[in-house]
Parts: C-alpha cells; sequence; structure tokens
C-alpha cells in the first residue's frame, strides 16, 4: 500500500469511493480504517481538496466522505477540519456526528 499512497489523489468526484473505501476497511478491521485517514498525505490531501476544490454541488459526497473518516477516528476529522480554510457550514456536523455514533452503537452486540 506504501506504493499506493504516493500518488492517492482526491476530487470531489471521488469523495463517495473514499468513503465507500474507508468504510470497506472499516467493515474488516478498524484499525486498518484507522490508520489510513490517520497517514499524513491521506488526511493531508483530503483537507487540501476541500479547501481548493469545488465541491459545493457535491455535498452528499462531503457528508459520506466526513461521515466515514469521523466513523474511523474523529481526531483524525477534528483534524483535517482545523486545516480547513472553507466554512462548512451547509453542513450539518453535530448532526453528522451523532449519525455516526448511532450506527456505531448499533453495530455492538448487544449485552445479555
Amino acid at each position: 500500500m506504501p506504493q499506493a499512497l504516493q500518488s492517492f489523489c482526491i476530487v470531489p468526484d471521488a469523495y463517495r469511493h473514499i468513503s465507500r473505501l474507508i468504510n470497506a476497511f472499516y467493515g474488516v478491521y478498524p484499525d486498518v480504517a484507522r490508520e489510513f485517514v490517520k497517514t499524513p498525505k491521506i488526511s493531508g490531501r483530503i483537507a487540501v481538496s476541500l479547501n481548493s476544490d469545488d465541491w459545493v454541488n457535491k455535498t452528499l459526497e462531503v457528508k459520506y466522505l466526513v461521515m466515514a473518516i469521523y466513523r474511523a477516528s474523529p481526531s483524525v476529522w477534528l483534524k483535517i477540519l482545523a486545516r480547513l480554510t472553507v466554512s462548512m457550514g451547509g453542513l450539518d456536523l453535530a448532526n453528522l456526528y451523532k449519525k455516526v455514533e448511532e450506527s456505531v452503537t448499533s453495530d455492538l452486540p448487544e449485552s445479555e
């Protein structure tokens, strides 16, 4: 995977694909998803894309991306968010966080 990380790029049209990749990693091994988003090249390029690419018409894709990153590692998402110079005001981040937390909680096995 290190070679693939060297050429990793992200654009708004790929946000949904990247979120699916993160969610697939999370579904199999949550630690892999966490390490993937934590990789400076990945988190850095996501921040650069959100700051510089026109994603206004891709807000649904951005929501999926935010939720996937937040699910994998809330602290990584908050670091990315701190690096953003664009407004995320069009997104209800608190609601997205709540949806993620509810979905993670519902994935836990029921206690007996």
